[in-house]
């Protein structure tokens, strides 16, 4: 059984007038400046995926993420998705006395709130939405 937590669905869809090309120059500049004690490392890319590592400030890596980019003639849509994650959970005794928490998802969160901001800004009427809903439905 592959590990969940309850956030591990969280995604940004995209779509618009904007091109491929240009989704992908934002989701780098993003990624690059969403600066705090974590970064966000780009790891590479390939046709039409992006990838991304959540890391520590001493660069243990927490998560790792992919902005998918589908071209659709004089425009695109992008979707990310997590593709890996730890979590930690206090406990005592062996006993958890905290919920667990998804490692790197504030930066995450913050990675999805500011590419929706970059691409509202170039393209107002873009349809962007930030999905928080649980996997287990």
């Amino acid at each position: 059984m592959v590990a969940t937590h309850k956030f591990s669905n969280s995604h940004i869809t995209v779509s618009g007038r904007l091109s491929a090309d240009r989704l992908a120059e934002l989701a780098h500049y993003v990624a690059e400046n969403a600066g705090s004690t974590a970064k966000i490392r780009f790891e590479g890319s390939q046709a039409g995926t992006i990838s991304y590592s959540i890391r520590s400030w001493v660069g243990a890596s927490m998560m790792t993420f992919d902005v998918h980019i589908t071209n659709q003639g004089d425009s695109a849509s992008a979707r990310s998705e997590i593709d890996m994650f730890k979590t930690t959970q206090q406990t005592m005794f062996f006993i958890p006395v905290t919920p667990k928490q998804l490692l790197g998802y504030s930066m995450y969160k913050r990675f999805m709130e500011g590419l929706a901001l970059a691409v509202r800004a170039e393209d107002p009427n873009a349809d962007v939405q930030i999905i928080e809903q649980p996997q287990f439905a």
